[in-house]
């Protein structure tokens, strides 16, 4: 193909969720271009979300059947629909674009019910279509390492399989409070059974950790033994019981520290930098490829000086000359500064090349990044 795959969305309107991730990974990936949309139930919505991404008046869509009977129509129609909706949306808009002749892209879970999913299914063959599930997590370096450990045999015997899914966004009522995202997730009629629960816990836990298998000597052992030890294979207790040593240790304060951070929308890590990058409205500058680095991996020293003010002093080099001429500065050290990060950035260009942004863009991401960044930090 000589072009980029063209796109359509429906859900992730503005104030939405998981749109705006699945709006980075498109643009992480290159390969697409969101060209049409039908991101909110409320149309105003939907019409400011779509101005901001930059689409064309015509290509916002009221509904989602306009969208699919419109976009079906045209020439330069989209070649595949991201359903970003609520759970109990997504089995009756992939119907629709189904219908169409449009391929799909869908957030988990697929549906909520299994007759839900095999009707799908066969409107989905017939058409020869591709349906792309989006159980992300299958794709994280860590989950494929662990799983290539087992395949080799690296971990021995596997006796026992924990999969956990931390959250704690919904131990109070956030749904009495006009969340949205709460709002919806805790009614089942709309979540889902097991969405209602968390959908990432009920579908990329089956997603992840498909069956146990396991194999016993059974010659040296009863029947009765052998039958009440295949029927033993549970679950872990989510809640195990406390008691012994208390005190945390160092790991654990450090990690309870970078989650409270992060629980107040922090930028913490590197990769969640990128992600706030990534993140930044287009119509601040749009950028395609971002990488971080901190300070002391690089052979490019920060500058520290010694002044008559005090020591051990990092300054803006553009201003060491300024410092000179009022004579305050009394040595210079080169020395990398730990605490500053070093984020390089490209776009593209009209002829869709990879090209350096201009200084306004690169401002604008270091005032947005401001917000989020720890006081200790600096970009």
């Amino acid at each position: 193909m000589d072009r980029k795959i063209r796109i359509g969305m429906v859900g992730g309107g503005k104030n939405a969720f998981i749109g705006r991730v699945h709006r980075i990974a498109l643009r992480l990936d290159g390969y697409y271009e969101l060209v049409a949309g039908s991101f909110s139930s409320n149309f105003d919505n939907s019409k400011e979300t779509g101005k901001d991404l930059g689409l064309a008046e015509d290509r916002i869509y009221e509904t989602y059947h306009e969208m699919a009977e419109k976009e079906s129509a045209r020439s330069d129609g989209i070649d595949v629909v991201a359903i970003v909706t609520p759970n109990h949306l997504h089995i009756p808009i992939a119907k629709i674009f189904a219908e169409k002749g449009i391929h799909i892209i869908c957030d988990k879970p697929l549906a909520l019910s299994s007759e839900e999913a095999i009707n799908l299914k066969n409107i989905v063959e017939s058409k020869k279509l591709i349906f792309a599930l989006t159980y992300n997590y299958t794709g994280y370096p860590m989950v494929r390492h662990a799983r290539s450990l087992i395949q080799k045999g690296d971990l021995g015997s596997i006796r026992v399989i924990q999969v956990e899914y931390p959250q704690d966004w919904l131990t109070t009522k956030a749904e009495d409070s006009g969340l949205k995202q709460a709002e919806w997730r805790t009614d089942p009629k709309r979540s889902g059974d097991g969405g209602c629960i968390g959908d990432n816990v009920a579908t990329n836990t089956i997603n992840n950790v498909g069956a146990v298998a396991f194999t016993i000597d059974e010659t040296r052992l009863d029947a009765t033994t052998v039958t009440s030890t295949k029927n033993s294979v549970a679950a872990t207790n989510p809640y195990p019981a406390t008691g012994g040593k208390s005190a945390e240790s160092t790991d654990e304060i450090k990690n309870n520290a970078l989650a409270f951070f992060q629980a107040q929308g922090r930028a913490v890590t590197k990769e969640d930098y990128i992600t706030r990058t990534y993140a930044m409205n287009t119509k601040y500058g749009a950028v395609s490829k971002a990488y971080i680095v901190q300070d002391e991996q690089l052979n490019i020293p920060n500058m520290q000086v010694e002044t008559t003010a005090g020591s051990g002093v990092f300054i803006d080099e553009r201003n060491l000359d300024q410092l000179k001429a009022k004579d305050v500065v009394s040595s210079i050290k080169r020395l990398p500064n730990p605490l500053a990060l070093n984020l390089y950035t490209l776009g593209y260009n009209e002829n869709k090349k990879l090209t350096q942004l201009n200084v306004a863009v690169k401002e604008n991401l270091k005032t947005y990044l401001g917000q989020y960044r720890l006081v200790t930090d600096a970009v």
